[in-house]
């Protein structure tokens, strides 16, 4: 947790919300309900407990937009898919753990943001599949 207070503090210091800033990646956070499958079921799991949630929220607060749920507000889409679960993404059995923020000025350039689950169907894929947004610079 201590990495999301120094993440914050790096963008305060070295940033202004006025600019165009990503924070981008595997935050390894689901930070609301409609984020991961069976949520009362994972309260107390390190990507979805209480604790971790707020601070990743405290980062969000300094300024950023999620972009995937600018444009995909309702549940039901993941950018993990665990293996141990069998059939985890034809069940759609997952998380929303990977995330692409960025300041307001930036986030009114996106015109979309979506997960490509298209590589879920390579030959040894990663259990992440990758989200994309686009952005009109």
């Amino acid at each position: 947790m201590r990495f999301f207070d120094r993440l914050k503090a790096l963008f305060e210091r070295e940033y202004s919300t006025d600019e165009k800033v990503v924070w981008l990646g595997d935050m390894n956070v689901a930070p609301t309900d409609i984020d991961v499958t069976s949520p009362e079921r994972k309260r107390d799991h390190v990507c979805f407990h209480e604790d971790i949630k707020k601070k990743f929220e405290e980062v969000k607060d300094w300024g950023f937009v999620d972009i995937f749920r600018k444009y995909r507000p309702e549940e039901g889409e993941f950018s993990f898919f665990d293996y141990r679960v069998k059939n985890a993404l034809e069940r759609n059995i997952g998380w929303r753990i990977d995330h692409i923020l960025a300041t307001s000025s930036l986030a009114d350039c996106s015109t979309d943001c979506y997960v490509d689950r298209e590589p879920r169907g390579w030959e040894k894929p990663s259990d992440h599949t990758p989200v994309v947004s686009v952005f009109d610079i």
